[in-house]
């Protein structure tokens, strides 16, 4: 159902919040959980969460939200019969939130209140740089409601309990039903879950609760607020979890609350008696975690970092299941040597083949007995996972499991009762199979959990950068100089607050981004940025938290912590990479859906033929073993297939290899945002490359100047002006105007009456003269004449690929200056080994036709895109795309990032704009265009492991299954249920082995100083060379050397 805003976007009903109903008509509800909005003023608007109980039907819900709805001041009031919740916007002046409260109890029901907090009117927001499907621009996290935005919030889960695909699917399907969930992405191999949704409508752990109820216990790791805020300068809040010891009772906590809740920057905080626990959420550019711990222990409690313990959950999982694994195999190995030696001893064979009860012998009632607390004790993770599979309405291998092995057992046990109860019964029993397939199964799984913990060796690789303390100085009053310390501690990292002064020695580890302030060192980068020799650092210089200190003492300053750093960036990117699913992911979840039903309609089909063959007679003599009639071995045959038949193998298919392949770019140097630009990247057809800050240095500097006219005789006289002019100018080439200015001493003033047009020039007042600095196009607007035999000069000075602007003063023109922008250095090789890849390369600008092929001739690009203004790049890209390619663009600017995501794969710089980076589906975090190249090749590599995978996976449930139906039986050959089990278990290994296989991979190293083309890419040196998911261990002379190089 959706509703239309008032500029005619269709938007789910669901999505509206408190800035969409101020536009919105009166209405009423029609279905369940749709919301009811009123017209009211926005004044005293007040948002109440209630828990509501004793409603029966979507009939309670119902009569709530009309009875509440129809009340004078009810904006907006949604029921939800399955959480038994109820969210009400209503203006408190008119009606209260006790007066809300005692409304619904007069209707039968018992209401208490969760939540109650006001709310604004959102502000109006400009579109975003970042197109969302279907909207361009518009960020993908920003829900467009006339004029308005809404807010979003993330949250990040830990869900343990998943065995494969399909449960994945579940949870995925259940929560997208849910009113205020907007994005679902699961990923079952990381145990994680990333769902979007609104909260204005759900809290991050009632959503942990509906997954935990879904079968699969779930808890909170992060919440990350107000993604696509309505408001422009809401700032980014920080969620932190305390321990806090000391409470005795309710008051206690209702202190702390009050409390802490009332400091500046404090957003709000829940605290939790039972468990200990203070979940504060803070604005740390107001407040940090040290005064709001202080503050909890200024009112005699006991406050501390709460340790997280799921982040070994991974680690858990893997324990629990290698422990059922082990006492499954106290069970198993007797059962073995019971059934294979000491039944085949005859001494033995007699004692155990006596009576212990009318028709049931010792060894029956022995592996009964063995085989039962594997079977129900054991093996009752299949049972629960089968349980939770059908109460949601599909299926997964649990149910396989569970059917194969309770039909062995429940036959061996019938077998067992009427063989008691009529000696002359021929007791057949296979309680020793139903062990063995368990046990077989668990140590498939076994082996599988510890293969998918080291998919993700990556991501807890840059988790253990980060150090677990930092020394903190605090020095005496107005020392500048940083030389009087006066006390020095060390606390945890995550108590470290930007400004802080953190003192690092050799071989420690940075606990924060920041400047160095005091010291001279150089820093291992390798983990980061993939760059194996260290880089020197010195006052001034930026350092990132997580990288080693390797040779000095340095003081920095911390201007980035927490969520903020650069490496919590890189682990939050490739932990959501990882969690994403990619597009062939789809085939996949197709066939999961409908392999279990297939598989036992298969084995259903199986066991009918073979039963028919047997009673009709239709088999060879002997071909039925001695004691087994047509039932049984048909039976066993079903079994079988039920037991071989896998779909964790091709669920696990995919997202292993995405897991290897998303954190192998994490450990050289490359940031890939998820499945889908990793799996698009392979097919790239064309790629444009953004000139300034892409290909050139993006530092361009006046090379030359010539003066027109007789008004200006110096340089510094002409410069006064135009430097003046440029100040405000964010544009490189203005910038490098007024930095020349600053060179030549020239006196810079304020302008006034400044117009600004992107992609042409500036126009503005500076002494009570009109300057105006530009292109061609400008001048002329300007009507200001361009002679030919400027135009003439212009056009020299461009051939040799320098930019030139045209600077007039009071309506004639004075100067010409040329700026020229160097380029870097592996532009030509990356260029060419693209080109060799059978990539087509493209450059795009702003600048003038003669500058752009220069630049472009001297890194070997043909195709050119000149003079295009910044709203025009995303047109070129949509151009190329209309041709069939599929299309990259790599960038770096504000300007770029419609581009960016306007492309099939964007590719950023790490060193451009927020937007630029954000706007990217590929970031190169050591700014160097080879890495183009090594994205590419890595996703080539990985989408061909993920075929691999699926021919591998696919092919084995084709010529197993079949092999365990029994075409082969007439031959002789047969598979017994518990070998049919042990091959299920290895096929998911063999998945998850194959993935680990990418670990192999290694960077192209591609050297700069070729002469080529034919461009060399050297495979050998770059597997020689330290591999960036190990550095190498440098030496004392190495570190020096490699610092007087980067010195140079």
């Amino acid at each position: 159902m959706t509703s239309r805003g008032p500029v005619g976007v269709s938007v789910p009903m669901q999505d509206l919040s408190q800035s969409s109903i101020l536009n919105t008509p009166n209405s009423t509800t029609t279905e369940d959980s749709v919301p009811v909005a009123y017209a009211t003023t926005a004044e005293n608007l007040v948002e109440s969460t209630l828990a509501v109980s004793g409603m029966t039907c979507s009939a309670c819900s119902n009569t709530i939200e009309a009875v509440v709805g129809s009340e004078d001041g009810v904006q907006e009031i949604r029921v939800n019969l399955v959480l038994e919740r109820a969210r009400c916007v209503h203006d408190a002046a008119q009606l209260s939130t006790t007066a809300l409260v005692q409304l619904i109890d007069d209707l039968g029901f018992e209401a208490t209140v969760l939540e109650s907090r006001p709310l604004r009117a959102s502000a109006p927001v400009a579109a975003s740089q970042h197109p969302a499907p279907g909207n361009p621009g518009l960020s993908p996290l920003t829900v467009v409601l006339g004029d308005s935005a809404v807010a979003r919030s993330r949250v990040h889960l830990s869900i343990q309990g998943m065995t494969c695909e399909n449960c994945a699917n579940t949870i995925t399907s259940v929560l997208k039903s849910e009113e205020g969930i907007e994005e679902v992405a699961i990923n079952c191999t990381m145990h994680r879950g990333n769902i979007l949704f609104n909260p204005n409508t759900l809290r991050a752990e009632t959503i942990a609760e509906l997954v935990t109820d879904i079968g699969f216990p779930a808890s909170v790791l992060s919440v990350e607020e107000k993604l696509g805020s309505a408001d422009p300068l809401a700032p980014r809040l920080e969620t932190v979890e305390l321990k806090v010891t000391g409470m005795t009772c309710a008051a206690c906590a209702n202190t702390i609350e009050a409390v802490i809740s009332s400091l500046d920057g404090v957003e709000k905080i829940a605290v939790n008696l039972l468990m200990e626990k203070a979940t504060v959420t803070y604005n740390p550019s107001e407040i940090g975690v040290r005064a709001i711990i202080a503050e909890i222990g200024s009112l005699d409690f006991g406050a501390s970092i709460h340790n997280n313990t799921h982040k070994l959950g991974k680690r858990n999982e893997v324990a629990l299941v290698l422990q059922t694994f082990k006492y499954s195999l106290c069970f198993a190995i007797p059962i073995v040597i019971l059934k294979f030696v000491f039944m085949n001893i005859p001494g033995t064979r007699a004692l155990l083949m006596g009576y212990v009860a009318p028709n049931f012998t010792l060894i029956n009632a022995l592996m009964w007995m063995l085989s039962t607390p594997v079977q129900f004790v054991l093996g009752s993770r299949f049972y629960v996972g089968c349980f939770k599979s059908l109460k949601h309405k599909s299926a997964n291998m649990d149910v396989l499991v569970s059917l194969a092995t309770t039909l062995t057992y429940s036959y061996s046990l019938l077998s067992v009762i009427i063989g008691l109860v009529s000696p002359a019964y021929p007791v057949r029993t296979f309680f020793d199979t139903s062990a063995m397939l368990i046990t077989f199964i668990l140590g498939g799984k076994t082996l599988e959990a510890i293969a998918k913990g080291r998919t993700s060796e990556a991501i807890q690789k840059l988790v253990g950068l980060q150090p677990s303390t930092a020394t903190l100085l605090e020095f005496a009053p107005n020392c500048t100089d940083y030389s009087v310390i006066e006390a020095e501690k060390d606390i945890p990292t995550e108590l470290v607050e930007v400004g802080d002064i953190l003192k690092v020695l050799p071989g420690e580890k940075l606990a924060a981004d920041g400047e160095v302030v005091w010291g001279h060192t150089s820093v291992d980068e390798a983990m980061l940025t993939g760059e194996w020799l260290p880089v020197s650092k010195r006052a001034g210089d930026v350092v990132m938290g997580g990288t080693v200190n390797q040779s000095g003492c340095i003081y920095m300053k911390a201007t980035r912590v927490g969520s903020s750093t650069s490496l919590a960036q890189i682990i939050r990117l490739v932990e959501d990479a990882q969690t994403s699913k990619a597009p062939i992911q789809a085939f996949a979840d197709r066939v999961a859906a409908v392999f279990v039903p297939g598989v036992l309609l298969v084995a259903s089909v199986t066991f009918l033929i073979w039963f028919a063959l047997g009673v009709s007679g239709s088999l060879p003599d002997g071909m039925i073993p001695n004691g087994e009639g047509p039932f049984l071995y048909a039976l066993l045959y079903l079994i079988s297939v039920t037991a071989i038949s896998c779909p964790c193998a091709l669920g696990l298919a995919t997202p292993t290899a995405i897991l290897v392949g998303t954190g192998l770019g994490a450990t050289n140097g490359i940031l890939i945002k998820g499945g889908e630009p990793l799996e698009r990247a392979h097919k790239l057809s064309a790629i444009l490359f953004d000139k300034t800050g892409t290909l050139t240095e993006g530092k361009p500097a006046v090379s030359e100047v010539v003066l027109l006219g007789d008004r200006f005789k110096t340089e510094p006289e002409l410069f006064s002006y135009l430097g003046s002019a440029e100040r405000i100018s964010e544009h490189p080439l203005g910038q490098a105007i007024v930095r020349y200015s600053e060179e030549i001493l020239a006196e810079i003033t304020e302008p006034t009456e400044v117009e600004v047009m992107a992609g042409r020039g500036i126009r503005c007042e500076v002494s009570k003269s009109v300057v105006v600095i530009g292109t061609r196009l400008w001048m002329k607007e300007n009507d200001i004449e361009v002679t030919a035999a400027v135009d003439q000069r212009m056009a020299e000075m461009e051939s040799l690929g320098q930019t030139v602007v045209l600077a007039a003063l009071d309506g004639r023109l004075s100067a010409l200056v040329a700026l020229s922008d160097p380029i870097k250095p592996e532009a030509r090789v990356a260029v060419g080994v693209l080109q060799q890849m059978g990539i087509e390369t493209w450059m795009i600008t702003g600048d003038n036709r003669r500058t752009a092929e220069a630049v472009a001739r001297s890194v070997g690009i043909e195709n050119v895109y000149a003079q295009v203004l910044p709203d025009e790049k995303a047109a070129r890209v949509a151009d190329l795309q209309a041709q069939g390619q599929v299309v990259g663009f790599v960038g770096d600017g504000i300007n770029d990032a419609p581009s960016l995501a306007a492309a099939d794969v964007g590719i950023a710089l790490g060193s451009g704009t927020d937007v630029a980076v954000e706007a990217a589906q590929v970031v190169l975090v050591r700014n160097d265009l080879r890495d183009v190249v090594t994205a590419i090749d890595l996703s080539r590599t990985t989408f061909r492991r993920i075929i691999y995978n699926y021919v591998f996976a696919s092919g084995y449930n084709l010529l197993t299954v079949p092999l365990a139906a029994g075409v082969l039986a007439p031959f002789g050959v047969v598979l017994p249920p518990a070998m049919a089990g042990l091959l299920m278990g290895l096929s998911s290994v063999s998945v998850v082995t194959s993935s680990l296989l990418l670990k192999l991979y290694r960077k192209p190293f591609i050297s700069i100083d070729q002469d080529g083309p034919p461009f060399h890419i050297d495979w050998k040196a770059a597997t020689k060379s330290a591999p960036s998911s190990a550095p190498k261990k440098l030496t004392a002379r190495d570190i020096e050397r490699a610092s007087l190089l980067r010195s140079e």
